[in-house]
C-alpha cells in the first residue's frame, strides 16, 4: 500500500474481521494496527520512515515515546565518494615519471621510453556530520493491554494530552482536551460536561420547543408556557409533585428593633415604625420564596404607606426588613384601624399569594364613673372624666360591662355612664347578669370631652338616680 510517512492513520479489522481498517488522521507518521486478539502491530508493508505504535514497546527504534518529547538520533551523515586510481602509464623509453593524479585523476602518460609510475589514490570524500542525540525524557507507565495517544507539552514536562482507547467503548481523557468545531451527543450523559461559565447537557435531556399545556398535570399550569430549553427531570417533577405556594406569615412592625404592640389604642395615641419582621415559606417543588414582595400600611391618618422589597425570593424563615423610613402612625381625630400588610407573588406564574397582615385599632372610650360633681357643662363633664373614673373600655360601641368600684358606694357620689355620643341611647342596663336597672338612671344629654391624648369627643352622660347607689364589685352590663 502508498502511505504518506508525514500522516498518521489508525488500522484495525473490519467488523467481518477478514480485511484491515484505515483511518487517516492528519499531521504525523504513525500507524496504530490492531490484531485480532486486540493487541496492537506493526504493518509488515509500512513505507521507509514510519513508525509504529505496538502494545510490547512503545515505539519503533528511530522514535522513543518518552514525556519530555526528545528527539531521536540524528541520521549519519553520507560518506564522500572515493578518487578513482590513476591508470598505469605505458611502456616506453626511460622518461621522468609520470605526474600523480590530481584528486582521483587518472595519471598522465609517461614520455615515451620511460614507465609511467601507477596514480595516485583519490582522496576519501568527508564524512558526514551525526545528527546531534535529543534529550532523554522520562518515559510515561504504558499499560500493555492498552492503546494511547499522546502529546507532550511545549516545555517537554508532561504529558499534556492523553488519550486512551481501552475497552471498544469508551474514551478516557487526562489532562485537556479541546474541540474546535461542534459536540454531537447520540447518547446518555452520565455526570456533565463542564465549562468555566456554562454546561454542556445531552440534547434528549432537554425540551427543545417551547409548550403550552392545555391540562393541569400536577404543578403543570393549563395556559403556563413551559420554554425550551428546560431539563425534562424538571419538568417530571413539576408533574408528578402538585405543587405549594410559597408563604407568608408571622408580621409583626417594629421601630429599631422593638416591637409595636397591637393593643387598641386611645385616639390621637401615635405611634412609630420603621421595620416589618415576618416569615416566609419556600414552594415546592421549586424551593423558591415569595418574589416581588411588598409592604403597605393602610387606615392611617398619613393614607397608605408602600415600600417594595424587590424582585428576588425571599429568605425562607425569619426575614426582618426595611420599611424605607420611619413612619408615625396615628388616627388623631376618629376611631379606627390601621392595616399592615406583607405581599408576594409565586415565582412559576407570578400570582398573588395569601399575604401576612397585622393591625392596630384606635378607640374612644365608655366610662364608668363616681362623683359628686354635678355634670351640667362641658367643663363639668371634663372633671368627672379627668378625675373620678372608675372603669372604663376602649370599644367601638356601648355594649359592654362595667365593674362598680367602692367610690360608687359612697354617700353623695353618683354614678355615671358616658360614652361617644355617635352609638345612641341606651337600651338596656343589667346588674350582675339579671336585674335590669336602666331606670336608675336618668339622661343628661351630650358634653364634649377631650380623652387623655386631647382627642375630641362628644358624650352622651347617664346619671343615677341616688347617690351611693351601687356596691363595690356590682356588674352593669350596658347596651
Amino acid at each position: 500500500m502508498s502511505l504518506d510517512p508525514k500522516a498518521i492513520y489508525f488500522t484495525q479489522r473490519n467488523a467481518a474481521g477478514s480485511d484491515f481498517e484505515e483511518v487517516y488522521i492528519s499531521g504525523s507518521n504513525l500507524i496504530l494496527q490492531t490484531a485480532a486478539d486486540g493487541t496492537v502491530t506493526g504493518s509488515t508493508i509500512l513505507p521507509s520512515g514510519v513508525s509504529v505504535f505496538s502494545a510490547s514497546y512503545a515505539l519503533t527504534a528511530s522514535y522513543a515515546l518518552n514525556a519530555s518529547g526528545g528527539g531521536g538520533s540524528g541520521s549519519s551523515g553520507t560518506s564522500g565518494t572515493s578518487g578513482t586510481s590513476g591508470t598505469r602509464g605505458s611502456s616506453g623509453t626511460s622518461g621522468s615519471s609520470g605526474t600523480s593524479g590530481v584528486s582521483g585523476s587518472s595519471g598522465s602518460s609517461g614520455q615515451n621510453g620511460s614507465s609511467g609510475t601507477s596514480g595516485s589514490s583519490g582522496s576519501s570524500g568527508s564524512s558526514g556530520t551525526s545528527g546531534v542525540s535529543g534529550t532523554s525524557g522520562t518515559s510515561p507507565t504504558i499499560g500493555a493491554s492498552e492503546n494511547y495517544l499522546v502529546k507532550a507539552s511545549s516545555g517537554g514536562s508532561s504529558l499534556i494530552q492523553s488519550i486512551v482507547y481501552d475497552n471498544g467503548s469508551s474514551i478516557s481523557v487526562s489532562g485537556s482536551a479541546v474541540i474546535t468545531g461542534s459536540l454531537t451527543v447520540t447518547g446518555p450523559i452520565t455526570g456533565s460536561i463542564l465549562s468555566a461559565s456554562y454546561s454542556v447537557t445531552s440534547s434528549a435531556t432537554v425540551l427543545q420547543q417551547s409548550i403550552t399545556p392545555n391540562q393541569n398535570v400536577g404543578g403543570i399550569i393549563s395556559g403556563i408556557t413551559i420554554n425550551s430549553g428546560r431539563t425534562i427531570e424538571d419538568i417530571l417533577r413539576t408533574m408528578l409533585v402538585a405543587y405549594t405556594p410559597p408563604t407568608l406569615s408571622s408580621l409583626s412592625m417594629r421601630l429599631f428593633g422593638s416591637t409595636i404592640s397591637t393593643a387598641t389604642r386611645d385616639v390621637n395615641n401615635s405611634f412609630q415604625v420603621n421595620t416589618a419582621s415576618f416569615s416566609a415559606g419556600v414552594d415546592s417543588p421549586g424551593g423558591v420564596g415569595p418574589i416581588s414582595s411588598s409592604w403597605t400600611a393602610s387606615g392611617a391618618d398619613v393614607g397608605t404607606l408602600t415600600y417594595y422589597f424587590g424582585d428576588s425570593g425571599l429568605a425562607a424563615g425569619t426575614n426582618t426588613l426595611s420599611v424605607g423610613n420611619t413612619y408615625t402612625i396615628n388616627r388623631a381625630t376618629s376611631g379606627g384601624t390601621v392595616t399592615f400588610t406583607v405581599n408576594g407573588r409565586r415565582s412559576d406564574i407570578g400570582t398573588l399569594i395569601t399575604g401576612a397582615s397585622t393591625s392596630v385599632s384606635f378607640r374612644f372610650r365608655n366610662y364608668l364613673a363616681a362623683s359628686s360633681t354635678d355634670i351640667t357643662s362641658n367643663a363639668t363633664a371634663q372633671s368627672v372624666i379627668d378625675s373620678d373614673v372608675v372603669d372604663s373600655l376602649l370599644d367601638d360601641n356601648r355594649i359592654w360591662t362595667a365593674t362598680c368600684g367602692a367610690a360608687n358606694d359612697i354617700l353623695g357620689n353618683y354614678t355615671y355612664i358616658l360614652y361617644p355620643s355617635s352609638y345612641g341611647d341606651l337600651s338596656t342596663v343589667i346588674q350582675n347578669g339579671a336585674l335590669p336597672v336602666l331606670t336608675a338612671f336618668t339622661k343628661l344629654g351630650d358634653y364634649t370631652i377631650n380623652n387623655t391624648y386631647g382627642a375630641s369627643i362628644s358624650v352622651r352622660v347617664y346619671k343615677s338616680n341616688s347617690d351611693k347607689a351601687f356596691s363595690s364589685g356590682t356588674t352593669l352590663a350596658i347596651s
